[in-house]
């Protein structure tokens, strides 16, 4: 598990003991009760879910305000891989006449590993990633808050139409990437249908209370 940044491997540890270690294939769990279980905080768990996500290792799924974390058994880290290519390649040139020198490359980053991983996943427009705008589609942390996003919606049979992503994802744009973030995890945990910035939410509670008062 050399690929595996500390944060990754804690997280990884974590999901082995609440899933194998009680038997179970996929264990339901929010941000907060890893936070919890592991003492780290939410913006380096939605880190290392991500990582462990693009390298293959972890499943995620969205399950309600929460996700459905499993192992993927058949995951083999690139150390593996690149010493299985090697060991086929020297069985089938053993009887050759010819002795030849097979030098195996190995990504040096982590980096490296990710943006080959990257390639193999499936098209993103079940997340509409052609309208994310340029400066937010670079960020693995705000593409990993999006794609929750979208998961979540479609969890609570209200999947997002593109009409509706772009309008979203243009706002975003103008919020920024923190701002948009907050705003899609206030959303998923208040169990909203659309993301709201701090200051609309803000307003709307300043309304409720006015509200309230009024009605004594």
């Amino acid at each position: 598990m050399t690929d595996f940044t500390n944060s990754e491997f804690k997280l990884a540890m974590f999901i082995c003991r609440k899933t194998f270690g009680y038997h179970k294939e996929r264990h339901k769990m929010s941000y907060s009760y890893i936070e919890q279980g592991t003492g780290m905080c939410r913006e380096s768990i939605s880190k290392a879910a991500f990582g462990l996500d693009i390298k293959g290792f972890l499943i995620k799924t969205a399950n309600g305000h929460s996700f459905d974390f499993q192992i993927n058994i058949d995951w083999n880290s690139s150390e593996n891989r690149l010493l299985e290519e090697s060991q086929q390649f020297g069985n089938q040139t053993a009887n050759s006449s010819e002795t030849r020198l097979l030098t195996v490359r190995k990504p040096n980053t982590i980096k490296e590993t990710t943006k080959e991983k990257i390639k193999q996943i499936p098209s993103g427009d079940d997340f509409f990633e052609f309208l994310i705008p340029e400066q937010l589609v670079k960020d693995a942390e705000f593409m990993e808050a999006w794609r929750t996003w979208v998961s979540y919606r479609k969890s609570i049979k209200k999947k997002l139409v593109e009409l509706s992503a772009k309008m979203q994802l243009k706002k975003m744009g103008v919020w920024g990437k923190a701002a948009s973030i907050a705003a899609i995890n206030r959303s998923i945990e208040s169990g909203w249908k659309s993301v709201f910035p701090e200051q609309a939410k803000l307003t709307n509670e300043r309304k409720k209370s006015k509200g309230y008062l009024e009605g004594w």
